[in-house]
């Protein structure tokens, strides 16, 4: 750790220290309204946890690493906004800032108000900006994830396109085949029954030829009378 870490660090604490300090102070109150001593004394509170809030704030603009300085700014923002809701208590006991009385005081001549005001400006637009680029990264990191896939996605069809072209003419192919072994088959069963009709033809024509053709020597004789004796 870094020597400017450890002062941040140190200016953290400080400032949790003056935040739960002034915290303690508004709950003291107990809803009741406060005497001008009480109000002094959380005008003091107040400033010296802004005076802590300030060089925080200065601690923070001099990091360099720009993880680390993302790191503090969130724990700035923290005590940005409890600085924020502890203000609106004390104006709802109608006590005032104190620089803001000062400057009344002053003939409304400025303070540091306006310039801390303007530098917690400057720190979250800083943090919009950080967060505009983390999210322009995500969405440049997700579109270049959804381009590789498409990549992919059109690569694997081009391959299923090819395969399913040779499954085409595999397919045609097998067509072609199966029509020429159904040709060959109808005409083995044409040459087998034509077989078969004919040898029955032949049979039946020989058969019936034989029976009606009948040879000389197998004609019956006449019987020769014999004479009565």
């Amino acid at each position: 750790m870094t020597v400017g870490s450890m002062d941040i660090g140190v200016l953290y604490q400080q400032c949790v220290q003056g935040r739960v300090q002034l915290d303690n102070e508004i709950e003291s109150l107990e809803g009741h309204a406060p005497n001008t001593a009480k109000i002094q004394r959380l005008q003091v509170f107040e400033r010296q946890f802004n005076e802590k809030m300030d060089a925080f704030q200065h601690a923070l603009l001099q990091i360099k690493s720009a993880m680390e300085k993302r790191k503090w700014e969130r724990y700035y923002s923290q005590l940005l906004s409890d600085k924020q809701g502890l203000r609106q208590t004390l104006e709802n006991f109608g006590i005032q800032n104190y620089a803001q009385d000062r400057g009344d005081l002053l003939g409304g001549s400025p303070t540091t108000f306006g310039a801390e005001t303007e530098l917690q400006n400057l720190v979250k637009e800083n943090e919009r900006l950080n967060t505009m680029n983390a999210q322009i990264d995500d969405i440049l990191g997700t579109a270049a994830n959804s381009r590789s896939r498409l990549q992919d996605s059109n690569k694997n069809l081009r391959n299923m396109g090819s395969k399913m072209v040779d499954v085409a003419g595999q397919i045609l192919q097998s067509t072609g085949l199966v029509n020429t072994i159904d040709r060959r088959q109808l005409e083995d069963k044409l040459l087998v029954y034509g077989c078969m009709l004919f040898c029955i033809i032949l049979f039946f024509t020989l058969l019936i030829w034989k029976r009606w053709r009948v040879a000389p020597e197998d004609v019956p004789q006449p019987l020769e009378m014999i004479p009565p004796t």
